[in-house]
């Protein structure tokens, strides 16, 4: 493939556009990127792709938006000579962004799972003129290294502390459970004042062993000592966090999110606090990290998603 002129916007600092930013440049690329949309950096590119179908694109399809006016680009033109590109994740779909991006802009438009897909076709929320593809995420088995259960009854839960991620449940599970179990949550703790007192409260009072922490520099690492891996979601399109546990060995308990049986193996998936408990302490023991890890090989490998995105640069 002839090197390209590529442009990433991401408003979500990279979060999951990152690696294929490395990938293309691998290849020989010129990549920009900046978070949000800007007109001028549209011109003269091969390809632009959108990682979020958010307020960028939407203001970026359209030809009365002020920056078009602002900075004398043509988006007839960058339409016509440019390959745009734009991932929608779980969110943007259950937003209803699409609604707001203006047909023909789009040129190639991706989901990471066809249950997501589905709606968004279902309620017909597609941009006309635009060509749709599920590519699912990959993940790289070198960036984790398999471990043995240690037998140390630690569960790890990793997310932000909001609805959607559902940590309450996490706190279900636990004072469903041996007290020599401790819950490791990584992730920041932006919380109301009133439910971190709730939490703690509720904690001491239980003699529940939680321990929290953030900005964890290294999660191959983190892993390294916990047994299971505690996902509390009410909504996924795929959950690297899932993934990329599966790939170290580690046993995860996934809250049955809508999809998550065409996404992950029925046998890992749970609906109430007590089935997860007793998949903690029963049934759960007899599946090899060996398994885990060769499941996300074999069905999201990292290379054919780089193989995926590759082929929409030239088509």
């Amino acid at each position: 493939m002839n090197p390209m002129n590529i442009m990433v916007f991401d408003s979500n600092n990279g979060r999951f556009s990152n690696v294929l930013r490395y990938h293309w440049k691998s290849q020989g690329h010129s990549v920009g990127y900046t978070p949000l949309w800007d007109s001028r950096e549209c011109v003269n590119r091969d390809v632009i792709f959108f990682d979020w179908v958010d307020t960028s694109v939407q203001r970026a399809s359209n030809p009365d938006d002020q920056q078009y006016k602002d900075h004398g680009t043509s988006i007839t033109k960058i339409t016509k000579d440019t390959n745009i590109i734009a991932r929608c994740h779980d969110i943007d779909m259950w937003a209803g962004n699409l609604r707001g991006v203006q047909g023909g802009y789009i040129r190639h438009l991706v989901f990471v799972a066809n249950h997501i897909r589905r709606v968004a076709e279902e309620d017909g929320d597609i941009p006309a003129g635009t060509q749709v593809h599920t590519i699912p995420h990959g993940i790289d088995p070198n960036k984790f290294t398999l471990r043995q259960p240690n037998g140390q009854k630690k569960i790890g839960w990793v997310g932000n502390f909001e609805h959607k991620k559902n940590p309450e449940l996490a706190l279900q599970v636990m004072l469903n459970l041996p007290r020599d179990y401790t819950l490791y949550m990584c992730g920041r703790r932006r919380q109301p004042q009133w439910q971190i007192k709730y939490w703690d409260a509720l904690i001491k009072r239980n003699n529940l062993n939680v321990v929290f922490e953030s900005d964890v520099p290294d999660m191959n690492q983190w892993w390294d000592d916990k047994d299971f891996c505690l996902v509390t979601s009410q909504k996924e399109a795929f959950s690297y966090v899932v993934g990329e546990a599966m790939m170290k060995g580690i046993k995860p308990l996934i809250n049955h999110f809508w999809g998550a049986e065409e996404v992950w193996p029925d046998a890992l998936i749970f609906d109430n606090a007590m089935t997860a408990v007793d998949m903690i302490t029963n049934e759960y023991q007899n599946i090899s990290p060996e398994f885990l890890r060769q499941y996300v090989i074999d069905r999201y490998p990292i290379d054919k998603m780089f193989a995926a995105y590759d082929e929409l640069l030239r088509a």
